[in-house]
């Protein structure tokens, strides 16, 4: 862990980021409805390059066996040029994306009951083989996700050494997520709600009344773009350190 110290005069700590746009996507749309943003007007997006910022904080990525990349996103198929969405947020080196493509580099269909079990599950994977790749320098976990089903996975990182934050909106967080991370409140744990930085982490379109051979919108208009996401708004969010396991305190 570096002794660096940002002019928050927090440590800096290398992150590892797990994102689950799946979570992230669906409750966006249920959080923008509950604020009185109306379907019928257009829609409210999640600004991937805002979220992404939010996530890291100004901290860097934490470097692997394998180059592997500091971002990595399971991504479901969404309904329109989901293709194109997804392979404009990889950027190599920086984000990879764990969705189904077959050997041609097409996005598989979805199969009824696995919309995003597939890329969870890999995603899931992802997190294990960063806990054991680790174990001489963990860094700090950041999940995109109030998905419970991810737990267990950050359970087994936080136990060997890593520091935890679960960045979500408050109605997707799951009960049992948001039980253990209170439980475990402090230095190496911390869960970031998505509801305080709604204005910085999303934008409103409308569609045109132009439509493709699949009867969406070939084009769409920013109504509202996102807030700035200042250097002010990103020290006084909350961040989590790496530690020393319970099991190891007192050795060497």
């Amino acid at each position: 862990m570096s002794g660096e110290q940002p002019e928050s005069g927090r440590a800096k700590s290398g992150i590892r980021v797990y994102w689950d746009n799946s979570n992230i996507y669906h409750r966006t749309r249920a959080v923008a409805e509950k604020r009185g943003f109306r379907s019928a007007d257009g829609e409210v997006r999640v600004d991937f390059q805002g979220l992404k910022r939010l996530a890291f904080a100004g901290r860097e990525g934490l470097a692997l066996p394998g180059g592997r990349e500091p971002v990595i996103v399971a991504a479901s198929t969404p309904p329109d040029n989901g293709e194109q969405v997804w392979r404009s947020m990889a950027a190599p080196g920086e984000v990879r994306i764990l969705t189904k493509f077959d050997r041609r580099g097409r996005i598989k269909q979805n199969i009824p009951g696995e919309e995003q079990n597939v890329p969870d599950m890999k995603l899931q994977l992802e997190m294990m083989r960063d806990a054991l790749d680790s174990l001489g320098g963990p860094g700090v976990a950041v999940l995109l996700s109030g998905d419970g089903g991810f737990l267990p996975w950050l359970k087994r990182m936080h136990a060997v050494g890593w520091g935890v934050e679960v960045l979500a909106w408050e109605s997707g967080c799951s009960p049992r997520m948001r039980r253990w991370v209170r439980e475990h409140a402090g230095e190496s744990v911390v869960h970031v709600r998505l509801d305080d930085y709604f204005d910085e982490v999303t934008y409103e379109v409308t569609p045109s009344r132009d439509l493709g051979s699949r009867g969406w919108p070939r084009e769409w208009k920013i109504i509202r773009r996102s807030a700035r996401l200042t250097d002010a708004i990103l020290s006084s969010r909350p961040t989590a350190l790496p530690h020393r396991p319970e099991k190891w305190r007192g050795r060497g």
